[in-house]
């Protein structure tokens, strides 16, 4: 492959140095990234044009926006973004702002390389462990992505090579079944399998879907992390037999996350219905959401496949209809995040109301849970209270759509320790509870959730203006209805919390908005971690 022009090279280094350099400069990660990212550009700026195997290469280069990092993961690399430094993808500055991190926008950086072609300075050693966090950071990413980045990595120079080509390989998704088969008939340089650790199989797969299990399972000896999306018009249906061989072949999986329709034809053979116990044992992140759930069968398959947990469980979903006695010692220890879910049963309007006592019994299970989210699905006063009083670490609360909860709630709150995210929409709470709420306990408060709150009035905008959530990164304020449908809604919000980043509110989108302050995007509106964000951490 031929190197490219001193010019060119240059160029491309100083785009890399421009956006790892807010990344340097913030003191909002851990010391060691900025360490990680300053040997990584003394790096880039010592290897241009000095003819070691750090060498630029060409039709390579790194240009766009890198913005973000992932406190947890380390750091991030930039997407490709067609040469304009700075633009970043709205997926990693959504990750950003629910990682707590300012967009700093573009941040210059990086000397250029000397052009006197006598400069006796050899290339700093790069080691290969910090090239590889850099770009395991781009877990995080859309798929499409995060394997162009990836893709151009490999290309940038024969050191990024091989690092770049192992995270690439390590995370793939597949939307058909050639892609599976091509795949499975990869090989890498030693002749063995790829060492997939994530694998997501996406859209519409056609029946049967058993040969997944014939053509992928020689790959799957590395996998950490398995994801099946399935469209809902699709008839495929995954047998518990198929799961069986997958997870059999997954010894080291640590995440399932699936939302396909599920069936079981006849008696499940009892090797299989071991393998599946043993491997969702292990999980750390599980979260079953069939499609069609209505009929009693399907909820008792979920329900069955979820009392299976163990001790590392820390990411779960739940549907109310689980026996929690059934449990292994020790499961719900290690719990984190838990979403309570369901879709509403074909044969009635409402969602399906949690049995009494689940969400304290929960509670017992759980004293370390941090996030807890409602969807399709309702509950009381008394087994939200219950929670609160079992779980005092409980920081992210999304109580959207929970219109049967009465103030005994908000006032609760008022008590609980202060909140980090905090959902009320489309709910019946009055609003003096929630102001009475917010004045007390706001000072943390990074994301709140007011879409389709009837009872939010303009007194909700002089509290928040007046300082009751002086942190506040993210306001979402859709069809509320009485809130005016003025851009000095969010100019007033934004003088009482400097920090707002991002809104969703009834103006249209050419509407003037305040300094710092942009629309949120498709996907941005969550108060809890998306399932990728959370499966990132243990792949």
């Amino acid at each position: 492959m031929p190197l490219c022009s001193r010019e060119s090279a240059r160029n491309r280094m100083q785009a890399a140095v421009t956006l790892l350099s807010p990344l340097v400069d913030s003191a909002d990660v851990d010391p060691a990234v900025p360490r990680a990212i300053s040997l990584l550009r003394g790096w880039l700026e010592a290897t241009v044009g000095e003819g070691s195997d750090g060498r630029w290469v060409e039709g390579a280069g790194i240009a766009g926006g890198g913005d973000k990092q992932d406190e947890r993961n380390g750091v991030d690399t930039a997407k490709p973004n067609e040469g304009h430094v700075g633009e970043g993808s709205g997926a990693r500055k959504r990750a950003a702002v629910e990682d707590g991190l300012e967009d700093r926008g573009d941040v210059g950086g990086g000397k250029p390389c000397d052009d006197n072609p006598g400069r006796a300075q050899r290339p700093a050693l790069l080691l290969t462990e910090v090239v590889l966090n850099v770009m395991r950071t781009t877990r995080r990413w859309p798929l499409l992505d995060k394997h162009e980045t990836l893709r151009v990595c490999t290309l940038v120079c024969r050191t990024w090579h091989e690092p770049a080509r192992t995270v690439l390989i390590e995370d793939m998704g597949c939307k058909t079944f050639r892609q599976v088969e091509e795949l499975a008939l990869a090989r890498d340089s030693t002749g063995s399998s790829l060492p997939i650790r994530r694998l997501r199989l996406r859209a519409s797969l056609p029946s049967p879907f058993s040969f997944v299990t014939r053509s992928a399972a020689p790959m799957l000896a590395n996998l950490r992390s398995l994801e099946i999306a399935v469209s809902t018009g699709e008839s495929v249906r995954i047998h518990l037999s198929t799961l069986a061989t997958l997870l059999r072949s997954t010894p080291h999986i640590a995440a399932l996350v699936l939302h396909a329709p599920l069936r079981l034809l006849a008696t499940l053979d009892p090797g299989d219905r071991a393998i599946i116990a043993e491997r969702i044992a292990q999980l750390r992140v599980l979260r079953v959401t069939p499609l069609r759930p209505g009929r009693d069968a399907t909820r008792a398959l979920v329900a069955n496949l979820n009392e299976d947990i163990g001790p590392s469980i820390s990411h779960w979903a739940v549907s109310g209809k689980e026996d929690l006695s059934q449990l292994h010692e020790g499961a719900g220890a290690e719990l984190r995040f838990l979403i309570v879910t369901n879709a509403p049963d074909s044969r009635h309007a409402d969602s399906p109301s949690l049995p009494p006592g689940y969400l304290a019994q929960i509670g017992a299970l759980a004293p370390a849970l941090r996030c807890v989210e409602f969807s399709d699905i309702t509950t009381e006063d008394a087994d939200v209270l219950a929670l609160l009083a079992a779980c005092p670490s409980l920081d992210h609360i999304d109580l959207f759509g929970q219109d049967h909860l009465t103030d005994a709630v908000p006032n609760a709150l008022q008590t609980h320790p202060p909140l980090v995210a905090l959902g009320l929409g489309s709910t019946s709470f009055s609003e003096p509870a929630v102001l009475a709420l917010l004045r007390a306990r706001g000072s943390a408060l990074k994301r709140l959730d007011l879409r389709g709150a009837d009872w939010a009035s303009p007194r909700i905008v002089t509290a928040l203006a007046a300082g009751a959530a002086p942190h506040l990164l993210a306001i979402f304020l859709t069809r509320s209805a009485m809130l005016p449908n003025s851009s000095e809604v969010l100019h007033s919000i934004k003088k009482g919390c400097p920090a707002l980043q991002i809104a969703d509110s009834p103006l249209s989108a050419d509407s003037e908005l305040p300094d710092g302050v942009r629309w949120a995007e498709e996907g941005e509106m969550m108060l809890i971690a998306r399932d990728t964000d959370v499966v990132c951490q243990f792949v």
